[in-house]
């Protein structure tokens, strides 16, 4: 979900964004409707020009209650009122059906409902909610979107994984048959007896699959990169945002019986883009409240598509883009292929390489003439810049001398490394 919220409702605990109306228990569908404001339909109208004149193919999706126009759709788009998915659910997961939260987003827009399902599972020797989500839009913006939501009870976290062996999810454009593809729509998604059982054998997997702990802060920089250009406190505040998902890994009370694997950093990404705080509540923090849904995707993608799969992310030219890429493959072997479609990229490359040449040439320039204005003085200021050149001692081993007169201690404390060199030459 993207933010704007214009109205919802939640259960007992205010959530920490402060958004919505409280309700002490989860209410059933007509209750829920009034209570996240949804109690609205969407009516259809001819769209004319300013000369009168009708325009054919489309209509305006307009609110009944305020006669705001939510957008402008074909004339194939067929309307799902906010009633009918209040409907479909409760057809779906039968009689006494509880909300634990529904409400409109971006001025009647978007729409969503979270309801709790009648059963819990006991999966790795945890408690396992699932709920089910239905979203809509009433823009022409997207398709209506049902999913199966399991939360980990002990900590309210979602584990939202894509199986290949069950379906969690399921969407469908607002044209066609809607009330077929909608019964469909329950078939599928009913049968989250299937979906549990995979998830719990998923969950097993992932338990297996151990992580190093640099690993796991690899893969923390990953999901939260510092940014190229950023100013000094927003790095600090990305560092923040690290360390939090980090305590999150390592010293959750809920995740030390656990282990160091796969499953337990996919709780702890989980545990952060749920309950995660802002570092600041700005003037507009309240529009952003449901960006932290990206980094959910994003874990999710970067799990399933790289580290699952073994597949490297594509470069971005950062410093962990090369530690990762040099860990993917290691060593080299004495084989050499074909080199095709980089031609422009290699000549960009040495224009590049060329550029930076000539601004390190001048770069050094300006710090010689600097030295000279200096001096014997250590140091030089004005009301913008601050300029030091001290002395400064340091002392090392001298090798050749230790390898020369104590050979045996040299030969004794020598480390090997091993890494891969990478040189660009002309043919």
């Amino acid at each position: 979900m993207v933010a704007n919220v214009e109205s919802m409702f939640y259960v007992r605990e205010t959530p920490w964004h402060g958004l919505g109306v409280r309700v002490n228990e989860a209410p059933a569908s007509r209750e829920a409707l009034t209570a996240a404001r949804l109690d609205w339909n969407v009516v259809q109208e001819p769209i004319y020009t300013e000369t009168e004149e009708l325009i054919k193919g489309y209509k305006a999706n307009v609110r009944d209650s305020d006669r705001r126009v939510l957008g402008v759709v074909t004339d194939r788009y067929k309307v799902i009122q906010n009633t009918e998915a209040f409907a479909f659910t409760d057809s779906l997961l039968g009689e006494g059906v509880r909300y634990e939260t529904a409400g409109s987003l971006q001025g009647g827009r978007k729409v969503w409902l979270l309801a709790h399902m009648p059963h819990e599972y006991i999966i790795s020797g945890e408690r396992i909610s699932p709920y089910l989500l239905f979203s809509n839009t009433h823009d022409g913006s997207g398709a209506v979107k049902i999913a199966l939501t399991p939360i980990r009870v002990v900590c309210n976290n979602t584990l939202n994984l894509a199986l290949s062996a069950a379906k969690r999810s399921w969407s469908m454009l607002h044209i066609g048959d809607i009330r077929g593809k909608i019964t469909e729509a329950g078939d599928t998604l009913f049968r989250a007896e299937s979906y549990m059982d995979e998830l719990g054998k998923e969950f097993e997997t992932l338990r297996m699959k151990k992580l190093t702990d640099k690993k796991v802060m690899e893969y923390i920089e990953v999901l939260l990169p510092a940014e190229e250009g950023s100013t000094p406190q927003q790095a600090r505040n990305m560092k923040k945002l690290q360390e939090d998902m980090r305590l999150r890994y390592f010293e959750a009370p809920d995740l030390q019986d656990v282990g160091r694997n796969v499953y337990r950093f996919i709780n702890a990404v989980s545990d952060f883009a749920t309950h995660a705080q802002p570092l600041r509540k700005t003037a507009n923090y309240k529009e952003n409240l449901f960006s932290i849904a990206d980094l959910i995707r994003i874990e999710e993608d970067f799990w399933e598509n790289h580290v699952v799969k073994g597949k490297v992310p594509a470069p971005d030219g950062s410093e962990l883009a090369d530690s990762v890429i040099a860990e993917y493959f290691k060593k080299s072997r004495e084989k050499t292929i074909e080199l095709t479609g980089f031609d422009e990229k290699l000549e960009r490359r040495q224009e590049l390489a060329k550029d930076i040449e000539d601004m390190e040439t001048e770069k050094r320039q300006i710090e010689q003439e600097l030295k000279l204005y200096l001096g014997e003085a250590e140091a030089a200021k004005n009301g913008r810049y601050r300029v030091s050149w001290k002395s400064v001692s340091s002392q090392r081993i001298d090798e050749k001398r230790l390898k020369e007169e104590c050979p045996e201690v040299y030969e004794k404390y020598r480390k090997t490394t091993q890494y891969r060199r990478f040189l660009v030459k002309a043919a």
